[in-house]
């Protein structure tokens, strides 16, 4: 059995659990980073809206950031393929436990301005994303290889 190319869509009517992380945290990082990054350069926004900077206390390289790694999943989602989506899905997910542990131990805001607050967050988001990556992983491989352990057709791709 042929199996789709990373650049073709499934066959399987299984949402794909790195897309939809990568929809997730792409659209959410989007919304927080521009609009706290606008509270920040338009004052008159910020004294409309002031519990957002408030609550969130962010800083303008802390937006930046959560503005660019949206950006990298809307490329991945657009150019990166199932490989590309599960790619980011991983590496975003182990950046953001990195992160938080990081922060958890040093105490310090690591250039971003991080909050305690901050850290559960980055433990949640990570997770997901590395819990997604986890399941499309076991989903692809249990395509891959033949019930009962058997040995794949010589048609199949195999693990890459």
């Amino acid at each position: 059995m042929n199996h789709p190319s990373d650049s073709e869509p499934s066959s399987n009517p299984q949402v794909d659990p790195t897309r939809a992380y990568a929809w997730f945290a792409g659209v959410f990082l989007l919304l927080q980073g521009a609009s706290t990054l606008a509270m920040r350069l338009v004052p008159e926004l910020d004294r409309a809206f002031p519990a957002l900077l408030h609550h969130t206390r962010m800083v303008p390289s802390h937006s930046l950031l959560h503005i660019a790694t949206a950006l990298i999943a809307f490329a991945a989602l657009r150019w990166g393929g199932r490989r590309g989506v599960a790619r980011f899905a991983w590496g975003f997910g182990s950046f953001y436990i990195a992160l938080a542990l990081a922060g958890m131990a040093s105490g310090s805001p690591l250039g971003l301005g991080l909050q305690a607050f901050d850290h559960p967050f980055h433990v949640l988001l990570g997770g997901l994303g590395l819990a997604a990556a986890w399941l499309q992983h076991r989903r692809e491989g249990a395509v891959r290889h033949p019930p009962g352990g058997g040995l794949a057709a010589p048609t199949d791709r195999g693990p890459s």
